[in-house]
Formats: structure tokens, sequence, C-alpha cells
């Protein structure tokens, strides 16, 4: 009887018969698809925001659109390594991708800012200088919780490409031998940022701090990432997973670079994949909950203590805010992950290029239609809610 052969040392001759259907350009439809869901959450929380009237019409499809904000980062993160594992040698490249995209989001958004809100602003002549439309444009965002929070994906992909660009690239040039822990400490960079991030909004939750105030304008709340920490630190776990995993296989299989190339080919190897993704993410979903519930009971003590079972909600809301809670619910997709092999590849590279590009157009459509008709449906309330903002900011 012939010994099992495991895994991790499983080549092309004796691979597994396992063949998901799912690619890694499968993925990126289906999260484009759901972040273009999730964006109508967006539109219809501005619409309460707007008329709390509509509340009851719209809080059904509300519910059910926001619940697909919480999918489309891991789908992306996923396919995104698959891209990144098959295209080992164009890492690079897809940083320069995803700075690409951050900056027309950014760009976009910002041109929004200046050119509909301070214009807005200033044909009324409302007397707001640009820096404090910013600032009112920052806060309307946050006041939309979870949903406004769903914005420039790109930073995420952008921060987690950086990741594992730092903790695998070996650079040809520089931060040779001894100093290559130099360049693999600055992962630590996108995790500061992460981190930072994360901070900034939480001391802005915490306005009604005695003497504290600090204002979010929207050229900084573009930049921050928008899903939730969690799910960040997820990835750069599976990060380290596979890079310690590369490691051991290396040292099992000494001088062998052969059967190194080969068995990244693998089903075996995608199938390892797949458990570790699922293993880490439930970790990680369980941690979250701990995180949430001791985030909700900090904001409790400092500012809800008072309100008794209404404050519960509100610390549990704030929280949410910030992202923690969230990555439970990323549960509910990770069977995908078994369905999905990232050595699956498509001869027409080409068809990768469309994808984001159709995503964008369905997504600036729903937000210019969705703006258009809250706005001609609440008229006299959008102005109203606008005089209140600014009153706030104001005061």
């Amino acid at each position: 009887m012939s010994e099992r052969i495991r895994l991790r040392d499983r080549t092309l001759a004796n691979d597994i018969k396992y063949s998901p259907p799912l690619s890694y350009r499968y993925l990126r439809i289906i999260a484009w698809v759901l972040l273009a869901f999730s964006q109508c959450a967006l539109v219809i929380k501005f619409n309460m925001k707007i008329n709390s009237l509509s509340t009851d019409y719209v809080q059904g499809a509300y519910k059910f659109f926001s619940v697909f904000s919480n999918f489309p980062l891991p789908l992306f993160l996923i396919a995104n390594f698959a891209y990144i594992l098959q295209h080992r040698n164009k890492l690079k490249h897809l940083i320069i991708f995803y700075t690409g995209l951050c900056t027309i989001v950014y760009l976009a958004a910002t041109f929004v800012t200046i050119h509909y809100f301070y214009g807005f602003t200033s044909s009324f002549e409302m007397g707001l200088s640009l820096n404090q439309v910013c600032n009112l444009v920052g806060a309307i965002f946050m006041s939309l919780g979870q949903a406004g929070s769903v914005f420039n994906i790109f930073i995420d992909l952008l921060l987690c490409s950086l990741i594992y660009f730092f903790i695998n690239y070996n650079p040809k040039k520089y931060f040779k031998g001894n100093k290559l822990i130099i360049f693999r400490l600055f992962f630590l960079i996108p995790v500061a940022w992460e981190i930072f991030a994360i901070t900034y909004k939480s001391i802005f939750i915490t306005q009604n701090i005695e003497n504290y105030f600090i204002n979010l304008p929207s050229y900084l709340f573009f930049l921050f990432p928008s899903k939730p920490p969690m799910m960040f630190f997820a990835f750069v776990a599976i990060v380290f997973f596979l890079k310690y995993t590369d490691i051991r296989r290396k040292k099992r299989h000494l001088d062998d670079e052969e059967f190194h190339k080969e068995h990244l080919k693998t089903n075996a190897h995608a199938f390892l994949i797949s458990i570790a993704m699922i293993v880490v993410f439930v970790i990680f979903a369980i941690l979250d909950l701990i995180v949430c519930t001791l985030v909700s009971t900090a904001y409790y003590e400092m500012n809800y203590s008072g309100y008794g079972s209404e404050g519960i909600t509100y610390a549990i809301e704030d929280a949410n805010t910030l992202g923690f809670g969230k990555t439970v619910l990323v549960l509910a997709i990770v069977p995908i992950f078994l369905l999905f092999s990232y050595t699956k590849e498509h001869k027409n590279k080409t068809v990768d290029l469309f994808v984001p590009i159709g995503g964008i157009v369905l997504i600036v459509f729903i937000y210019i239609e969705g703006i258009f008709q809250v706005t001609i449906q609440n008229g006299p309330q959008f102005l109203q809610r606008m005089a209140d903002w600014i009153e706030n900011l104001l005061s």
C-alpha cells in the first residue's frame, strides 16, 4: 500500500481532482455587482437622513441593500490574491493599477464636493468657505454610518496590495542582504494608515467629550479605508500565513526550485489556500465580535451610561460605524471560497480591463440617478437638512 501524499507535497503529476468553477474574474464580477448594490443602500440612507418621514417606507430596502456592503471587499481581496499569485512578476503593475483607480475615485469625489456642494452653498450665499463645505461633506458621510464608509474601496485594495508587495517582493537593486528586513518592515506603513483612520474616526464620533472637537474633511475621509478593520487584519494574517507556508515548503524541498514553481500551479495548493482563508476569516469574525463588544462598552461608559438600554444601542451603532461587528457577516460568503481556484486562468485578458470600467459606470449611474431622485422628491426637506447641518457645523 503506497503512502498517502500530503497536499503540500503534490505536483502536477499527482495532483488532486479539485477543479472549482470560479476564477478571479468571476469573483471580481460578483464583487462589482454587490458593490453596486451597497451603493444603493448609501443613497437610501441619504434619503432617510434628508426626510425622516420616509424611513418607514424605505427602511426595508435599506436593510436589504446594506447587507451587501460587507461582501465586496473579501471577494475583491481573494480575486486580488489569485491575480497576484498568477502574476508574481507584475506586483508593481497591480499597485500602479489600484493607485490609478484610487486617484480617479478620489478626484471624482473631490470634484463633486467642490463643484456641486460648494457651488450649491455659494449659489444660496450661505457664507461657507471651501474648507467648511469639505467638513460638512465629511460629516454627512460619517452620519450615514457604515453605509457612508463604503466609498473608495480601492484604498483598501491598494493597502492590501502594498502589504503583500512588501512581504513577498524581492528588490532587484536596493535592500539586498541584511537590508531586506528594512524593506519587509515597510508593510507597517499601510497598517499604520489603517490604524490612524480607525483612531481618527473614533475621535470624531466622540465629539461630545467636553472641550474637544475635531473635523473630518471630505478630502481626508475619501482617503480612509472603507471596510471593517478586522477584515483588513484578516488579510494581513493570510499574507503572513502564505509567507510561512512558502518558507516551510522551501525548507522541506531544499534547493528544488522546480518543485516549488510546479506546486504553486496545483489544485492541491489552491485547495489549501481556500481552507486557510476560511479558517482565518472564521477566527477574525469571532475576534471582531469580541472587539465590537469591548468598543461598545467603552463608548457606553464614555457617552451613553445615562441612557439605559437605548445607550447600549447607540454605543453599538458607534462601534458599527467604525466597522466593528461587521466581519461576522462575511461568514455568509465563506462557502464561495471552496468554489474558487486561484490557478484558474483566462486566455483573453482584455476582458479584465472592462470589468472595473463597467463596475465604475454602474456605480456612477446609481449615484447620479439616486441623488437626483432624492433631491426632486425631497426638495424642501433637502434645503432644511442642509441648513441644519450647516448650523451645526458653524456652532
